[in-house]
């Protein structure tokens, strides 16, 4: 009866042309399952025929039992005395169910009478047997197994990924997981906190950290600084937000920046940076894939656990991004490579933090600018900060981004965002020209 129902008499298989009524297969799969093989006469009635008349249920119990018998080749296959129902009890009856109950688990071929789906009474002994066999796999460490019986079982998914994770192979633990809550989603049910605890342990590495170009203090804008690093300390409150520095060439912008990258290296946030250049002919999305590649490249779990269509979205924009197995090459609209780009720094954001930096966004292409936009206007994590410097010339191109930027403080509220603006000083001291921050209400 699992996998399939045969019977089988002093060794000889019953051909299947034997069972002629339908009603008399359902009454030996019936007595099979039940303990002792053996029933009331009500109760088979009453399973078998619920919707007839007492009387009408009884001719057809009569009629099953005949053919039955016949189908058997033994008078005594079926017996109905004092008022119970009995599978040859002259003989001796085994079933497989209950072999694999007895601890057999080879007798397991596949669910129980799997031809009668939808039949009552075989739902409940369908799905214990599953379970208990499911229990079986679990005690024996079976964990593929399990999944392909349940994708949904989380044990079964944690298992899998600390053994990728153990192995070396984190990107293939942060796909398990994608997967699994994936299958949950379908379910309409979400990842419980133990299997979001082991995520986030086995998917936590070590910071990824962009190069930085100076090391020279920043001296004559403390007060520009402070506002600065003030917005990296929100960032790490979990308060992320947008900063976009302006000014004019030589103002100090880059070396604001760098302090900002700095503060963060010590607080073990992902830095990333990238850096527009006008001589290179403003190739799209330039300055950003210069950011986020060495992302990708030395955290593949972070793109692992992205799904399919945005880690596609992510090899047009990235070298280090492989398309995915399966996936044909076609073109990706820019709003999927905007929301995957997005779903990158989240989980970088999330896991440790992440400061994005653009230099000279003035230089940069319009998709480069589009991007930081929409980074700008729906945020990348609580735990992340964007900082984009630009020079002074009045380009609608980075403009756009600098009104976003200010409507964008917090990228999950409306509060306004830090804009440092550089003006020469009317010192006549030597050391580089002091700054004034304004923040916009």
């Amino acid at each position: 009866m699992l996998g399939d129902f045969e019977v089988f008499v002093d060794s000889q298989p019953v051909p299947a042309e034997a069972w002629v009524q339908r009603r008399a297969t359902d009454l030996v799969k019936l007595l099979a399952l039940a303990s002792g093989h053996r029933l009331s006469r009500d109760d088979v009635l009453e399973t078998l025929w619920p919707t007839l008349s007492p009387e009408a249920a009884a001719a057809n119990l009569h009629k099953a039992a005949s053919y039955a018998r016949r189908a058997l080749g033994d008078r005594g296959a079926i017996v109905l005395r004092g008022g119970v129902i009995e599978l040859a009890p002259g003989a001796e009856v085994s079933t497989d169910v209950e072999r694999f109950e007895r601890g057999d688990i080879a007798a397991y071929r596949g669910d129980l009478l799997p031809n009668d789906p939808y039949a009552e009474w075989t739902l409940g002994p369908r799905a214990a047997l599953r379970e208990r066999r499911l229990e079986v796999m679990r005690s024996q460490g079976h964990w593929e197994e399990v999944l392909r019986e349940d994708p949904a079982d989380e044990e079964a998914n944690r298992a899998v990924m600390r053994r990728r994770a153990a192995s070396g192979d984190r990107p293939g633990a942060a796909r398990q997981f994608r997967a699994l809550t994936e299958e949950l989603s379908r379910l309409g049910l979400e990842p419980s906190a133990e299997t979001l605890a082991l995520q986030r342990e086995l998917t936590r590495g070590p910071p990824v950290q962009a190069t930085r170009l100076l090391d020279a203090p920043v001296e004559g804008r403390e007060q520009e600084l402070a506002s600065a690093l003030g917005a990296l300390q929100r960032a790490a409150a979990f308060d992320g937000t947008t900063l976009l520095i302006t000014g004019s060439v030589g103002i100090g912008k880059t070396r604001l920046l760098e302090a900002v990258l700095a503060q963060a290296e010590q607080f073990g946030f992902h830095t990333l940076r990238g850096a527009g250049q006008e001589a290179e002919g403003r190739t799209p999305y330039a300055p950003l894939a210069e950011a986020l590649d060495p992302l990708a490249e030395r955290r593949p779990e972070l793109v692992g656990a992205l799904a399919d269509r945005a880690q596609l979205a992510l090899s047009r924009l990235l070298p280090s991004v492989r398309r995915p197995d399966g996936m044909a090459e076609e073109p990706v609209e820019r709003r999927l490579v905007f929301r995957a780009v997005a779903e990158l720094l989240d989980r970088a954001a999330a896991e440790r933090g992440v400061v994005v930096a653009v230099d000279d966004l003035n230089h940069a292409d319009e998709a480069t600018v589009a991007l930081v936009h929409h980074l700008a206007r729906s945020g990348t994590g609580e735990r992340g900060l964007v900082v984009a410097a630009s020079g002074a010339e009045p380009r609608w191109r980075w403009r756009s981004v600098r009104s976003n930027a200010a409507r964008s403080h917090r990228w999950r509220s409306a509060r306004p965002a830090g804009r440092c603006r550089r003006k020469p000083s009317t010192s006549s001291r030597a050391r580089p020209p002091a700054t004034r921050f304004s923040q916009r209400s």
